[in-house]
């Protein structure tokens, strides 16, 4: 049997990272939008598509700040993979 890894190369990192940061951006929005209405909400395709395009400027912007910000998602994404490969070889 054949064990298959994720890929650590830049694209896949890069993937990774950002989905990353766009599921940490939209809990955090939902969770700060619930405190302020103060009930449960939830998912719809307007607010998420809100949350996308704030998400990708966020992710395109070229500060200081936002490369720093970048390169911890990038190294959250290796980890990720890590630990997954890391599972996927020690239960093959």
């Amino acid at each position: 049997m054949n064990t298959y890894l994720i890929p650590t190369d830049e694209n896949t990192i890069e993937s990774v990272a950002r989905s990353i940061a766009l599921s940490r951006l939209q809990y955090d929005a939902f969770e700060s939008l619930q405190e302020m209405v103060g009930k449960k909400l939830t998912s719809s395709d307007s607010l998420e598509n809100v949350i996308d395009i704030l998400f990708e400027q966020l992710w395109n912007g070229n500060t200081e700040h936002d490369m720093r910000q970048k390169e911890r998602y990038r190294g959250d994404a290796i980890a990720a993979i890590r630990a997954i490969n890391l599972k996927l070889i020690t239960t093959a």
